[in-house]
């Protein structure tokens, strides 16, 4: 069966790199640095894996399918991932990923703060990150949580998924004077100059 499925994956790297010519492993691992150029172009080679699966799927004896299938949701993962960093793709996120991923309960407290209803939202963070320790590699859900935690009083928390959303954004000076009050009111006066270093050259 092992093998089988090793030749499955063989088979499918080989014909996915000569169909579209090049490889995209670790999407999401990639976006050091968030832009929105760059986000669009890895979303539509995805959609473009996601066609070609659809094709392999439609012509697959039930081990290749069963390979292939989790194969596009893991890529159908990759454009959720990347899309839901901007506040207006999140009811289309919503729909695209499977109801049983945990991921879900961030784009459900996203789009419960775009309704203001931040104390919701705010609680399903909490649940997804009480199961899950990390930052996650994601400027609105760093962006969005770290202002919650902020307004419950939970500044240390906040500045570190704050600290987050600016490698993501490092232009975006908003983040960096909320970090700068974060460092104000907790005394760490380094990174408070340095913030204040960097919104004078942003203004």
């Amino acid at each position: 069966m092992l093998k089988e499925m090793v030749n499955v994956y063989n088979s499918f790297k080989i014909k996915l790199v000569a169909k579209l010519g090049e490889s995209h492993e670790g999407l999401t691992d990639e976006l050091d640095f968030l832009d929105d150029s760059l986000v669009a172009s890895k979303i539509n080679y995805v959609k473009k894996v996601c066609r070609f699966l659809d094709d392999e799927i439609a012509h697959s004896n039930k081990e290749e399918m069963q390979y292939l299938m989790e194969q596009k949701q893991n890529y159908i993962f990759e454009i959720v991932f990347l899309a839901s960093n901007n506040v207006k793709n999140i009811d289309f996120c919503l729909g695209m990923l499977d109801k049983k991923d945990d991921f879900i309960y961030c784009l459900n407290a996203l789009s419960l703060v775009k309704k203001g209803k931040d104390i919701e939202a705010k609680a399903l963070f909490d649940k997804y990150f009480d199961k899950y320790k990390s930052v996650p590699e994601h400027y609105l859900i760093s962006k969005i949580y770290g202002e919650l935690l902020i307004k419950s009083g939970d500044l240390y928390n906040g500045a570190l998924f704050l600290r987050k959303a600016v490698e993501k954004r490092p232009d975006e000076i908003e983040i960096h004077k909320m970090l700068e009050y974060i460092y104000s009111k907790i005394g760490e006066e380094t990174l408070l100059e340095s913030e204040r270093e960097i919104i004078s050259i942003l203004q």
